[in-house]
C-alpha cells in the first residue's frame, strides 16, 4: 500500500477518534494504529527502493544517450572528412561501452559493421540480463551482421512487438526482411524508416536508402 494513502488512513483514526470529556485528548484504538504504523514499516523500504531504482535507471538511460551521442558526433566527424576527431569519439565511445554499456557497444560494432562476433557475444550477454526492445533490437542487429538472418528475424519480431514507432527498428526489420528474401516488405519498412525520420542515423539512413537502390 502506498505509504500516503497509510498516513491519510492514520490521520482519518485519530480525526474521528472519540474525544476525551473535558480534555483536548482523544481515545483512538491502539491496535488499530499499530496496525497502521506496521503497514508504513513494511512499506516505506519498498517506496525508498523503488525511488532508488527510478533514479539509478534516469542516471543509466542519460549515461547511454551521452555514449550514443560519442557514436553519432563520430559518424557526423568521419562524414566531414575529420577522421582523427571520428578516432577519438569512436574510442570513447568504446572505452565507456566497456565499462558497463554492452547494449550501446554492441549497436555501435553492428553499425559501423566491425566486430561483429564481439557485438553479438555483447548483445547476448545483455539479453541475459534485460529483454527490453532495445536490447533485443540490438541482438537482431547482432545476428544479422553475423549473417544468422533466421535468428535475427526472431530477435527482431521480439523487437517489435509492442509496435515502438521507431526509425532505427524499423530500419532494421526492412534489412532483414530484405536479406531473407521479402524484398516488397523489406522495402516498405525501410521506406517507412526514411519518412519517420529521413535522419535517424547518418550511417543507418545511408544504408536504408543503399538496400533501396538494390534490385
Amino acid at each position: 500500500m502506498d505509504v500516503l494513502v497509510l498516513i491519510d488512513k492514520l490521520d482519518d483514526t485519530i480525526h474521528n477518534a472519540k474525544p476525551v470529556p473535558l480534555t483536548d485528548q482523544v481515545r483512538v484504538d491502539k491496535e488499530e494504529v499499530y496496525d497502521i504504523l506496521d503497514q508504513m514499516r513494511a512499506t516505506i523500504p519498498e517506496e525508498i527502493k523503488q525511488a532508488r531504482w527510478i533514479v539509478k535507471e534516469r542516471q543509466e538511460m542519460l549515461a547511454e544517450a551521452k555514449r550514443e551521442c560519442d557514436r553519432l558526433l563520430g559518424e557526423a566527424r568521419e562524414l566531414s572528412g575529420d577522421s582523427e576527431g571520428a578516432r577519438r569519439a569512436f574510442a570513447h565511445a568504446e572505452k565507456e561501452g566497456k565499462s558497463g554499456d554492452r547494449r550501446t557497444l554492441s549497436l555501435m560494432y553492428s553499425t559501423r559493421k566491425t566486430n561483429a562476433a564481439e557485438a553479438l557475444r555483447l548483445a547476448e550477454q545483455e539479453r541475459a540480463t534485460r529483454g527490453d526492445v532495445y536490447t533485443e533490437d540490438a541482438l537482431a542487429w547482432a545476428l544479422y551482421r553475423n549473417g544468422r538472418v533466421a535468428d535475427a528475424e526472431k530477435a527482431i519480431r521480439r523487437a517489435r512487438r509492442y509496435g515502438t514507432h521507431d526509425a532505427r527498428l524499423l530500419f532494421h526489420d526492412g534489412a532483414i526482411e530484405k536479406a531473407l528474401g521479402h524484398t516488397e516488405s523489406g522495402n516498405e519498412l525501410l521506406r517507412a524508416a526514411l519518412r519517420l525520420n529521413p535522419k535517424f542515423d547518418l550511417a543507418g539512413a545511408a544504408e536504408a536508402r543503399a538496400l533501396l537502390e538494390e534490385k
